[in-house]
């Protein structure tokens, strides 16, 4: 994060995070801090990567769908 940025949004420290170059990495991280009442913006730079980051979308979606409704959230 560049240092003027953080003088116009000094909250900004503790809200954007450097991830991993994972896409999967990067929904998954997106996806828990939108499950947690906050705001998440999570950025794919090229359309090519797009598919992994959709999969693990999906991955969760479905598992919360069937945790919802067996009432098993262990997993």
């Amino acid at each position: 994060m560049l240092p003027p940025i953080i003088q116009l949004f000094p909250s900004g420290r503790e809200r954007v995070f450097n991830t991993p170059l994972s896409e999967q990495g990067i929904a998954g991280f997106g996806i828990g801090v939108a499950a947690m009442g906050q705001t998440a913006i999570a950025e794919i730079q090229f359309s090519d990567y797009i598919f992994p980051a959709f999969d693990q979308v999906r991955a969760i979606i479905f598992h919360s769908h069937h945790a919802a409704l067996t009432n098993d959230f262990s997993s």
